[in-house]
This record gives C-alpha cells, structure tokens and sequence, in this order.
C-alpha cells in the first residue's frame, strides 16, 4: 500500500508569563501545551513504525494500527489543537516567532555542518598473522600476542571513530527533528517549505 500520511501539527508554546496574565489559566495552558505534545510524539511514532503497510518499518513491540485508525486519532488531535489554539490565543507562540525558531534552526544546521566533519571509518585492518615453521615456541607466542594485540588496537580505533560518527549523527538528527516539528506548526509555512524542498529535489533530479 502506498499512502502519503499526512503528519500531526506541533502544537504551538506558550509564550513566557507575563503578570498581565491570569496565573491559574496560564498553569492550565501548560498542562494542556504538554499533553498535546506528548500525543503529538506519539502520532509521530505511530506514523513511523506502527501503521501496517504504510510506516517505512513496522515496530513489532507496539501496537499496529491502521490507516483509518491512524488518521482517526490525528482529526481528535488537530481538534483538541484548534481549541487549545483558540482559548489561548495571546498567550501562545505568533507566526513571526516560529519563523525566528525556524531561521534559527537552520543557522544551528548549517554551522553544526561546518563544524562536525564525518569520522573516518577507513580504518586499515592489520597484516594477516603468518606462522613461520622455523619460529621457536616463544617466538611465536611473541608474534601472536603483538598480532592480537593489533587487532584489539584496530578495534578499539574502529569503534571509537564509529561512536564519533553516532554522536555527530544524533546531533544533527536532533536539529533536523526540531526543525520538522517547528516548520509543521503553520499549514502555509508548512506547504511552502515542502515545495521548495520539491522543487530541489526535482531540480537535482533534473540536471
């Protein structure tokens, strides 16, 4: 099956407090702010992995829903959004602050590129060990321990350059996902970063 899903909306944050506001509403507001993100994590995971035959791969220790279910779930989720949205409107994040969010955002990607170069994971494996007949015993337990011990050394070279790639990864994993969720927040910056990024996409497809 092969379904364009359409993502949950991250719901917008309230803004610092001010004294102008009522203290008990804006208490609520964040209790409300916290639940309508935490439910709109979880339709991100249930997008991903959950939705049979639809989610890039499925997480077979979660529950596997539908596309009927799925899409059920976002309507409630957009609703509760519209209201929060509409009950809280001044207290909560404006347009223009997204889009600060946003430019911030890709200042943080583009710099975190400049500064993060890739690992090298070319790393040269030792020498095949070779056993000389003409070796006594405790030459060739000599050759064999400076041989394991290369192998340890290149290992231990390999996987400490593999976890320096992991953690450059995830930080600019963890940037991007901010990024998405922000640019999510307003259908019309949403749509209009979606055909800039297509038009690339079209135009590096065509070149």
């Amino acid at each position: 099956m092969n379904k364009e899903l359409e993502e949950p909306q991250m719901p917008l944050r309230p803004i610092p407090y001010s004294e102008w506001m009522d203290k008990d509403a804006y208490d609520e507001m964040g209790r409300r702010y916290e639940s309508l993100l935490s439910e709109y994590r979880r339709l991100l995971s249930i997008k991903n992995d959950q939705i049979e035959g639809v989610s890039p791969s499925i997480d077979e220790d979660k529950e596997v829903y539908t596309v009927e279910e799925y899409e059920m779930l976002l309507r409630k989720y957009a609703t509760a959004r519209d209201k929060y949205n509409g009950k809280y409107d001044g207290m909560i994040e404006t347009k223009e602050m997204v889009r600060a969010n946003i430019n911030r955002l890709m200042d943080a990607i583009e710099k975190y590129d400049l500064t993060h170069s890739s690992a090298d994971l070319n790393i040269e494996e030792p020498a095949e060990f070779e056993d000389n007949p003409n070796d006594d015993l405790e030459t060739f337990k000599d050759k064999m321990n400076e041989h394991l011990t290369a192998l340890s050394d290149n290992a231990k070279t390999f996987s400490n350059a593999f976890a320096q790639q992991q953690k450059i990864n995830h930080g600019i994993v963890t940037l991007q996902k901010e990024l998405d969720g922000e640019i999510s927040k307003f259908a019309d910056i949403r749509d209009k970063v979606r055909a800039a990024q297509q038009a690339a996409f079209d135009a590096a497809i065509n070149d």
